[in-house]
Protein backbone atom coordinates (compact mmCIF):
# COMPACT_ATOMS: atom_id res chain seq x y z
CA UNK A 1 0.00 0.00 0.00
CA UNK A 2 1.77 3.31 -1.17
CA UNK A 3 1.47 6.23 1.00
CA UNK A 4 -0.03 9.39 -0.24
CA UNK A 5 2.03 12.87 -0.30
CA UNK A 6 -0.24 14.56 1.92
CA UNK A 7 0.60 11.88 4.50
CA UNK A 8 4.48 12.00 3.93
CA UNK A 9 4.42 16.03 4.12
CA UNK A 10 2.60 15.81 7.37
CA UNK A 11 5.15 13.42 8.75
CA UNK A 12 7.71 15.70 7.46
CA UNK A 13 5.86 18.52 9.71
CA UNK A 14 4.81 16.32 12.56
CA UNK A 15 8.69 15.63 13.00
CA UNK A 16 9.61 18.52 12.21
CA UNK A 17 7.87 20.30 14.93
CA UNK A 18 9.29 17.81 17.34
CA UNK A 19 12.86 18.27 16.70
CA UNK A 20 12.50 22.38 16.69
CA UNK A 21 10.71 21.61 19.89
CA UNK A 22 13.61 19.62 21.35
CA UNK A 23 16.62 21.14 19.95
CA UNK A 24 15.87 25.06 20.70
CA UNK A 25 15.70 24.59 23.96
CA UNK A 26 19.08 22.47 24.23
CA UNK A 27 20.67 24.82 22.03
CA UNK A 28 19.51 28.01 24.45
CA UNK A 29 20.71 26.03 27.64
CA UNK A 30 24.09 25.23 25.80
CA UNK A 31 24.58 28.90 24.61
CA UNK A 32 23.50 29.97 28.33
CA UNK A 33 26.42 27.36 29.83
CA UNK A 34 29.38 28.38 27.38
CA UNK A 35 28.28 32.34 28.59
CA UNK A 36 28.68 31.09 31.72
CA UNK A 37 31.92 29.48 30.88
CA UNK A 38 33.61 32.71 29.32
CA UNK A 39 32.70 34.50 32.49
CA UNK A 40 35.15 32.05 34.19
CA UNK A 41 38.15 33.25 31.78
CA UNK A 42 40.66 35.36 32.22
CA UNK A 43 40.06 38.71 29.94
CA UNK A 44 42.51 40.31 27.83
CA UNK A 45 42.82 42.53 25.21
CA UNK A 46 44.43 40.88 21.92
CA UNK A 47 46.69 43.65 19.64
CA UNK A 48 50.16 43.72 18.68
CA UNK A 49 51.98 46.37 18.91
CA UNK A 50 55.66 45.49 17.44
CA UNK A 51 55.34 47.77 13.80
CA UNK A 52 56.71 51.12 14.48
CA UNK A 53 56.05 54.62 13.30
CA UNK A 54 59.45 56.81 14.25
CA UNK A 55 60.14 54.44 16.46
CA UNK A 56 56.87 54.41 18.74
CA UNK A 57 55.06 51.07 18.85
CA UNK A 58 51.64 51.20 16.70
CA UNK A 59 49.01 48.80 17.95
CA UNK A 60 47.30 47.00 15.33
CA UNK A 61 45.35 43.85 14.77
CA UNK A 62 46.93 40.82 15.56
CA UNK A 63 46.50 37.40 13.14
CA UNK A 64 45.14 34.53 14.71
CA UNK A 65 44.96 30.77 13.62
CA UNK A 66 41.88 28.20 14.55
CA UNK A 67 43.94 25.17 13.32
CA UNK A 68 47.28 23.59 15.25
CA UNK A 69 49.04 22.37 12.05
CA UNK A 70 49.82 26.28 11.06
CA UNK A 71 51.03 26.76 14.45
CA UNK A 72 55.35 26.67 13.07
CA UNK A 73 54.59 28.82 10.21
CA UNK A 74 52.49 31.15 12.38
CA UNK A 75 55.26 31.40 14.58
CA UNK A 76 57.98 31.66 12.01
CA UNK A 77 55.80 34.80 10.78
CA UNK A 78 55.44 36.76 13.79
CA UNK A 79 59.94 36.24 14.65
CA UNK A 80 59.83 37.74 11.10
CA UNK A 81 57.44 40.90 12.27
CA UNK A 82 59.28 41.49 15.44
CA UNK A 83 62.43 41.87 13.69
CA UNK A 84 60.60 44.45 11.72
CA UNK A 85 60.48 43.12 8.60
CA UNK A 86 57.01 42.48 6.53
CA UNK A 87 57.18 39.00 5.82
CA UNK A 88 54.21 37.00 3.91
CA UNK A 89 52.37 34.04 5.02
CA UNK A 90 50.24 31.39 3.52
CA UNK A 91 47.83 29.68 6.72
CA UNK A 92 44.03 31.18 6.77
CA UNK A 93 43.32 33.73 9.71
CA UNK A 94 41.29 35.57 11.67
CA UNK A 95 40.94 39.24 13.43
CA UNK A 96 40.17 40.28 16.43
CA UNK A 97 38.41 43.25 16.66
CA UNK A 98 41.20 46.06 17.47
CA UNK A 99 40.01 47.15 20.91
CA UNK A 100 37.54 43.53 21.55
CA UNK A 101 38.65 41.46 24.58
CA UNK A 102 38.99 37.99 24.10
CA UNK A 103 38.76 34.82 26.91
CA UNK A 104 42.21 33.17 27.54
CA UNK A 105 41.37 29.50 27.72
CA UNK A 106 45.16 28.19 28.40
CA UNK A 107 48.01 27.65 26.78
CA UNK A 108 49.18 24.52 23.99
CA UNK A 109 51.48 21.80 25.43
CA UNK A 110 54.33 23.26 24.46
CA UNK A 111 53.25 26.74 25.60
CA UNK A 112 54.24 28.59 22.46
CA UNK A 113 50.68 29.91 21.50
CA UNK A 114 47.71 30.90 24.03
CA UNK A 115 44.05 29.08 22.86
CA UNK A 116 41.45 32.43 22.67
CA UNK A 117 37.66 32.18 22.52
CA UNK A 118 36.54 35.24 20.19
CA UNK A 119 32.98 36.37 21.40
CA UNK A 120 32.29 38.17 18.48
CA UNK A 121 33.40 34.95 16.11
CA UNK A 122 30.77 33.12 17.79
CA UNK A 123 28.41 33.10 14.13
CA UNK A 124 31.77 31.21 12.57
CA UNK A 125 31.98 27.06 13.29
CA UNK A 126 34.95 27.23 14.78
CA UNK A 127 35.78 29.72 18.12
CA UNK A 128 38.50 28.54 19.78
CA UNK A 129 42.27 30.25 18.28
CA UNK A 130 45.51 30.57 18.68
CA UNK A 131 47.57 33.20 19.07
CA UNK A 132 51.05 34.43 20.63
CA UNK A 133 51.47 35.17 23.61
CA UNK A 134 52.64 38.88 23.45
CA UNK A 135 49.60 39.86 21.53
CA UNK A 136 47.89 39.36 24.88
CA UNK A 137 47.45 42.63 27.41
CA UNK A 138 45.80 44.01 30.27
CA UNK A 139 44.97 47.57 28.32
CA UNK A 140 43.25 48.13 25.74
CA UNK A 141 45.00 49.71 22.93
CA UNK A 142 45.54 52.98 21.84
CA UNK A 143 43.26 53.98 19.09
CA UNK A 144 43.49 57.65 19.35
CA UNK A 145 43.12 59.02 16.01
CA UNK A 146 42.11 56.03 14.20
CA UNK A 147 39.50 54.65 12.58
CA UNK A 148 38.53 51.19 13.16
CA UNK A 149 36.18 49.41 10.07
CA UNK A 150 35.06 46.03 11.26
CA UNK A 151 34.89 43.61 8.35
CA UNK A 152 31.93 40.59 8.16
Amino acid sequence: MKISNTKKIGKITYYSIIAGIVLVPISIILSYWFESYLDTLSQRYCYENFLTNNNQPVDNMVLTIHDLKYKNEYIEYYKKVKKGLNPKFNFPIITPPLGGKVYVKGFTEDSSLVEIFIRERFDRAKFLFYVIPEALHDNPPNLTGRYIIHLK
